[in-house]
């Protein structure tokens, strides 16, 4: 009985995440922040010295990541902002001012309540895909899709499909 629970729940996770996996993934990094929860300690800044693809720069973007998403979590969009590519697109190709991102990040706010909590994954060999699972406070729980790019000894933003 046991083993076919443990089956059924592996193929369940599975097809959840059938969507938004690739021939990679690493280790989740967890926070969460619920409201009257406690927080998981995790990096609050990048660390110094050269990212590369390799673990040490995988620690980077999971930094950079988690830094980006405590910014979402506290509705500072000017800093989470900071974290973006100058360049920066959605998914769709459009341009990311600071304009914009703040508008389509209080506009998921306003719809759906701010961000609770949020899982990340490394999707993809090279590191440069990361998947997030979000967690808004009127329960929504979601996928967002990131592409970083090295820039120097900083991880970027380069695309977002939702905030």
């Amino acid at each position: 009985m046991f083993r076919l629970r443990l089956l059924l729940l592996i193929l369940f996770a599975m097809v959840a995440l059938s969507g938004c996996t690739s021939s990679s993934i690493s280790t989740p990094t967890s926070t969460a922040s619920a409201p009257g929860g406690t927080l998981t300690p995790t990096p609050t800044s990048v660390p110094t010295g050269t990212a590369s693809t390799t673990p040490r720069g995988t620690d980077a973007i999971k930094a950079t990541i988690t830094s980006y998403y405590q910014t979402i979590e506290a509705q500072n969009y000017p800093l989470a902002y900071s974290y973006l590519d100058a360049n920066a697109t959605t998914a769709d190709g459009q341009k990311l001012t600071q304009q914009t991102f703040t508008q389509l990040a209080q506009s998921r706010d306003n719809l759906f309540g701010p961000v609770t909590s949020f899982d990340l994954l490394i999707n993809s060999s090279d590191h440069t895909q990361v998947v997030m699972t979000l967690t808004r406070k009127a329960g929504l729980r979601y996928h967002a899709h990131l592409q970083v790019k090295q820039e120097g000894n900083d991880w970027k933003i380069l695309t977002l499909d939702r905030i």
